[in-house]
């Protein structure tokens, strides 16, 4: 327990020599003002063990007031975290060595069955070719499912985001262009509106956060229906995705984000994925201050919306160097 002098800072609290510094500071500034506020805190920091090493903690901080209703003291309960952390660096280092050592044989495969598909070798008539199509859609969504993986592990690993200026609309823009194929071979219209709209961040992740938001709508809506891409400021820097797609549940709303969750209707329709890709999105949304957010219906299509952060002016020089900004664009 810490007591607290009522006429001094809460800030100011004697937290004691059993937390490291940074922990400390944490409890000072952090903790016990919202817990005053609030009445309690949760959050992860660390006490320090025998001979000085950190042990990580989550820990709750509980404030408690006298009969006048002033605050009087905190107390805390503290749970060791180091077994649990050091099972997920196993389970992380175990998911990244399985999935490299898959990688390698795996796109091996696809080099030498595409190129006996592409008449290369030589070899293959069109009873093989009928064949080892089938090898090829199999194996390349096995790759798929290694890449999403690799970078499910990667974003739980990394922290925050990088800092570096990112035209989002040149991001959008590309990401449309790349999968244009995939909508004309589904059957839907795709219909883009840009705005010139910079971040501070990774343009790797952020390239990968809006492939997998915009396709996944695309597999998800239905031959002859539409989706509308949208770039805006509003007051972060959103793409919103709009559909007449096939929708949601509101059971699959909450469930929506879980690693490896499907919808019962993607699986009943046999629509591809590995349920990982919600998942990365939403990594890399809040890795960068932003968010993700569904509304949907069942038969009702979906809006969702995707915020990468808050807008940031670029330099004088790089205005109009891209020509992303511009009118609607469609592709179908």
């Amino acid at each position: 327990m810490v007591g607290l002098d009522l006429d001094a800072d809460p800030a100011s609290a004697p937290v004691g020599t059993w937390a490291p510094e940074w922990a400390a500071r944490k409890i000072r500034e952090e903790a016990i003002p919202h817990a005053i506020a609030h009445g309690s805190w949760k959050g992860e920091s660390a006490y320090l063990g025998p001979d000085g090493e950190e042990i990580p903690v989550s820990q709750i901080v509980i404030a408690h007031r006298d009969r006048r209703g002033r605050p009087a003291y905190v107390s805390t309960i503290a749970r060791d975290l180091s077994e649990r952390l050091e099972l997920e660096r196993m389970k992380q280092q175990f998911v990244s060595q399985v999935t490299h050592e898959l990688k390698t044989p795996l796109t091996r495969i696809i080099g030498y069955v595409s190129m006996i598909l592409g008449d290369e070798l030589g070899f293959a008539d069109d009873d093989a070719k009928s064949g080892l199509e089938v090898v090829n859609r199999s194996a390349g969504q096995l790759k798929a499912l290694i890449d999403d993986l690799l970078a499910f592990q990667r974003q739980e690993t990394l922290p925050k985001a990088d800092a570096s200026m990112v035209d989002v609309a040149a991001v959008v823009s590309a990401v449309v262009e790349v999968i244009a194929p995939m909508a004309v071979h589904g059957g839907v219209h795709v219909v883009v509106d840009t705005h010139s709209a910079h971040v501070q961040g990774e343009r790797t992740d952020i390239e990968r956060a809006v492939t997998n938001f915009v396709s996944n709508t695309i597999k998800f809506t239905q031959s002859g229906g539409v989706v509308t891409v949208e770039l805006a400021v509003n007051p972060q820097v959103t793409v919103t995705v709009t559909d007449t797609g096939i929708g949601m549940s509101e059971d699959d709303l909450k469930r929506l984000g879980q690693a490896f969750y499907r919808t019962e209707r993607a699986e009943r329709l046999g629509i591809p994925g590995t349920g990982l890709g919600v998942s990365i999105v939403d990594q890399i949304a809040r890795r960068h201050g932003g968010s993700l957010n569904y509304e949907s219906a069942v038969g009702e299509g979906t809006v969702a919306v995707l915020a990468l952060g808050d807008p940031v002016q670029p330099k004088p020089e790089t205005i109009g160097a891209s020509g992303s900004a511009g009118p609607p664009s469609e592709h179908s």
